[in-house]
């Protein structure tokens, strides 16, 4: 891994990142909610989850029964005023009824129209499928160049109902939802980031069950490659024996140890920009000079001291001045 200078941010861009900026780092920052059977559509039923392999998840983003449901909810509101009204019926009271039995009519109609609408997730070629706007042609484009955030909308109890989103590329404006059988926007975002980093197992679930053993025999055969994300959560192997295995390949790679438990403990000693003030920030690259985003760092001093810091969805990091003597090292969760 390689180190870069980067220029300190201003004010407006620490204003801007902490207030401003709702997308999602390209990261598994939680334990997604375990994908069983029962997820699974049979004979094009049931589960939201049209076909699930170790290569490929389509999931079903169809609006249609929606449509639907609000075009008939919407004419039947028609009909009730039109039956609370008979008494004092008016001329304009019949130009509202049609003008709500028109867009009912019309949300019924794109509901039989509008193009089947579906989320790809292709793990083998990193592809990335979402929803276009209405009648618009679905995106495909590479899942590491998805521009994906969250919106928020109030709720009656006063908390954040927050949705997952992706935007549409080239466009200014213009969103598509993201869904899976997780009701949290973070852990669906965790499922996808998990699922499309294919040098690390598969997901938890029973849904994933049959194809875990064809999925390491390939992690095995191209030697175990390291994540193509990082992960706040261990990612274990289905098996000790399969853990073991990919251990002795991922130890060679120079990164740090990590124990569990004092993850869970939280003992670890971070960065602080009260305390370490003189701490500079750098560009992580890979070997490909590709930014390493949300990389955590052990830093380790000649006495024997430790401290870890973590990058940004740019790759960007705080770590000690050249003027002092140390060694880093990237963190995995294995």
């Amino acid at each position: 891994m390689a180190i870069r200078e980067v220029k300190k941010r201003t004010r407006w861009q620490r204003f801007k990142k902490k207030w401003l900026d709702y997308t999602m780092d390209f990261k598994i920052g939680c334990m997604p909610k375990s994908l069983e059977k029962t997820s699974i559509a049979a004979n094009g039923q049931g589960g939201m989850y049209e076909e699930l392999s170790d290569e490929i998840i389509r999931i079903d983003d169809d609006d249609k029964v929606v449509s639907f449901w609000i075009g008939g909810a919407i004419i039947a509101f028609a009909f009730f005023i039109l039956i609370t009204s008979l008494k004092d019926f008016s001329n304009d009271d019949l130009y509202f009824i049609l003008v709500i039995l028109f867009l009912g009519l019309l949300s019924i109609l794109y509901g039989y129209t509008v193009p089947y609408k579906e989320i790809v997730l292709d793990r083998k070629n990193g592809l990335f499928t979402f929803p276009n706007s209405w009648y618009g042609k679905p995106y495909t484009i590479p899942f590491e160049k998805a521009v994906v955030g969250w919106n928020g909308i109030g709720g009656i109890s006063g908390a954040v109902d927050a949705i997952l989103v992706v935007k549409h590329p080239n466009k200014m404006l213009g969103v598509s939802r993201l869904e899976s059988h997780c009701f949290d926007y973070r852990q669906t975002w965790s499922l996808f980031v998990w699922y499309m980093d294919k040098n690390r197992p598969l997901p938890p679930g029973s849904a994933f069950d049959p194809y875990r053993q064809k999925d390491f025999e390939r992690r095995k055969a191209e030697g175990f490659p390291s994540p193509l994300y990082p992960s706040a959560v261990f990612t274990p192997e289905a098996t000790p024996e399969q853990q073991a295995e990919r251990d002795k390949y991922w130890n060679e790679y120079g990164y740090a140890s990590v124990n569990e438990s004092d993850l869970q403990n939280q003992i670890w000693e971070w960065y602080n920009p009260r305390i370490h003030k003189y701490w500079r920030r750098v560009l992580c690259l890979d070997d490909s000079d590709k930014p390493v985003t949300g990389a955590t760092l052990q830093i380790v001093f000649p006495d024997g001291k430790v401290i870890y810091t973590q990058g940004d969805k740019k790759g960007r990091v705080y770590m000690p001045p050249d003027t002092e003597k140390y060694e880093h090292h990237m963190v995995i969760r294995k």
